[in-house]
């Protein structure tokens, strides 16, 4: 029997183990996965001896334009960046000051016209009306909804803006009333403390002041101890994004020892980086830790108590980084997440390989209503894998050898060992030896039911 695309000889990885097989892909999906000696014929045969097969990762935390690209730019851009980094599907917040369905709407249209990877929305709440649009959205494909606890008053930038605890409230309640498959996301600051500590230190007229001391681990602690008692009064999942701070994985720990439905994140950034790296490039909400709290991360991944590692994805320039008080947050992330994993996290010891699968891709498939579409490497699911080399080193260079549209990277000038070598989405080899080769429009959004 004939495949389209059989990938020969590689180590397939799985959350429970690997296994050294062939697999054979037929149109869009993996057909068979042959462990028995069994040889496979493909129109194209690719050899992955001595390399490991994934399945492709699942972004959870893409912020595709940031601050200024118009989407059309910005989905073909990130959406590239994503597949050179071997992510296959990217999931993008949808914000909006006006109505979110409607927005939601021209976001399908234009990322079904312009992306190169696969990928699906999260909706954005900052408003009373877009909590009366949740059910319509989620009949329509959007099942999760992020609420930000930060970005009030001054620091808001529509559509970014937070929210109070009533608003919060009521929209927990809403989308706990959707049942099995909803689930709300939450930026856990204390906005209130961070405005005071920001207008001191700001009048101190010191010019060492890293970002942490205006967003100190405590805001993050209080506020997600609050919006843990609010989901859980609500009736509702909570996912808590980019967790930081050492506390944070200890109450992840506790809540869910109490049966309570919370799921942590971190990102590569709060893993590999720290307070001491560059204040200004570095300036991001919630702020880089201490290397401790690093070290605490690195465990709770480890050990299951985080779930996922989403990238905060945030295409900024260095224009937009010139000192500490006017600097936009954030910093690009989707194509250099999985590299960083496997350099800092696999081959240091700090993460297995069966980890990294389950925190990139099996367990965002199966939070987000994904799986088994997406995330796994099983007959029947679409043909989403990379293929990665745990001994390429390479050296980060954003002008050079990225594709991210960002003129910087937190990993300039360091070198990281472990790259995708190859990116197959749906049965289509769409990177091969760093060059991506999707056409715009390949990529699809992927509409999400509930239940």
């Amino acid at each position: 029997m004939s495949y389209d695309l059989v990938i020969r000889g590689g180590t397939l990885v799985h959350p429970w183990g690997r296994v050294e097989a062939d697999l054979g892909i037929r149109g869009e999906t993996i057909a068979t996965i042959a462990t028995s000696g069994e040889t496979l014929a493909g129109k194209r045969e690719i050899d992955a001896r001595g390399r490991y097969v994934l399945p492709g990762r699942i972004d959870p935390h893409v912020h595709m334009h940031w601050p200024d690209w118009p989407m059309e730019e910005a989905i073909p851009i990130s959406s590239r960046a994503a597949l050179a980094g071997g992510t296959t599907t990217l999931i993008h917040f949808i914000l909006s000051t006006g109505s979110l369905l409607e927005h939601f709407a021209e976001m399908k249209t234009l990322f079904d016209a312009h992306a190169h990877s696969d990928g699906t929305f999260h909706g954005g709440i900052v408003s009373e009306e877009h909590i009366s649009e949740i059910p319509e959205l989620a009949r329509q494909g959007v099942t999760s909804f992020k609420f930000w606890m930060s970005y009030r008053g001054e620091e808001a930038k529509p559509p970014l803006q937070g929210i109070d605890d009533g608003i919060l409230f009521r929209g927990f309640r809403e989308v706990g009333r959707l049942g099995p498959g909803a689930v709300a996301l939450v930026h856990a600051e204390n906005i209130e403390v961070f405005f005071g500590l920001r207008d001191e230190l700001k009048a101190s007229g010191r010019s060492d002041i890293a970002w942490t001391e205006t967003r100190p681990p405590f805001c993050e602690e209080e506020a997600m101890n609050r919006a843990i008692v609010l989901a859980d009064a609500a009736g509702c999942p909570l996912y808590i994004v980019h967790i930081t701070i050492r506390e944070g994985v200890r109450i992840v720990r506790e809540a869910r020892g109490r049966g309570k439905r919370v799921i942590g994140e971190t990102c590569p950034q709060y893993l590999t980086l720290t307070k001491d790296f560059d204040p200004v490039i570095g300036k991001i909400n919630p702020p880089l830790r201490e290397l401790a709290d690093s070290d605490a991360l690195w465990d709770g991944l480890s050990g299951g108590v985080l779930s996922t590692v989403g990238s905060d994805h945030a295409p900024t320039s260095l224009r937009h980084k010139e000192d500490l008080w006017s600097a936009i947050v954030g910093m690009p992330g989707i194509e250099t997440s999985l590299p960083a994993l496997l350099s800092e996290g696999v081959n240091k010891g700090r993460l297995s390989l069966e980890r990294v699968v389950d925190v990139t891709a099996h367990q965002p498939a199966r939070v987000f209503g994904l799986y088994p579409k997406k995330g796994t490497l099983q007959a029947g699911s679409d043909a989403d894998l990379v293929v990665v080399d745990l001994e390429e080193a390479r050296v980060v260079d954003a002008n050079k050898n990225l594709h991210q549209g960002s003129d910087f990277s937190p990993f300039d000038g360091r070198t990281l060992t472990g790259w995708p070598v190859l990116t197959v989405l749906r049965g289509q080899v769409v990177m091969e030896g760093g060059e991506v080769t999707a056409a715009p429009g390949t990529g699809r959004f992927i509409p999400r039911v509930l239940g």
